[in-house]
């Protein structure tokens, strides 16, 4: 068997399919079976191959999909993390003004209530 290369496919010619096909016409039909039989094998090996290939390009690429998945779902996992902490930081910070306030009211309130002691 002989394969060919894109190259020599395409210049394939009448002529040289007159000149092969004259070469065959002088074999022993058996051989010519076995040649078509050679050729259907060749044929199905590189389909299996291709077959393989695309399978392995396809599990690598769904292995990348994943991947970039999990960095994603990692990333939001840190981001809702950070958020979670930033509210206990803003209510946080709220108790502490609130608290602040209320003691400017009790200064304020004490404020006026010496300057009423100190009035009279």
């Amino acid at each position: 068997i002989k394969l060919r290369s894109p190259r020599e496919i395409e210049e394939f010619n009448d002529e040289k399919y007159k000149k092969e096909k004259s070469s065959l016409d002088g074999l022993d039909p058996l051989t010519v079976l076995e040649y078509i039989k050679s050729s259907v094998e060749a044929i199905m090996d590189m389909k299996f191959e291709e077959e393989r290939e695309l399978a392995s390009s396809s599990t690598q690429g769904l292995t990348e999909y994943e991947d970039m998945v999990q960095k994603l779902e990692a990333e939001i996992r840190s981001h809702i993390r950070v958020e979670q902490q930033m509210k206990l930081m803003v209510e946080s910070a709220k108790s502490k003004l609130e608290e602040a306030s209320k003691e400017l009211e009790a200064e304020k309130s004490r404020a006026e209530a010496l300057e009423q002691v100190v009035c009279v």
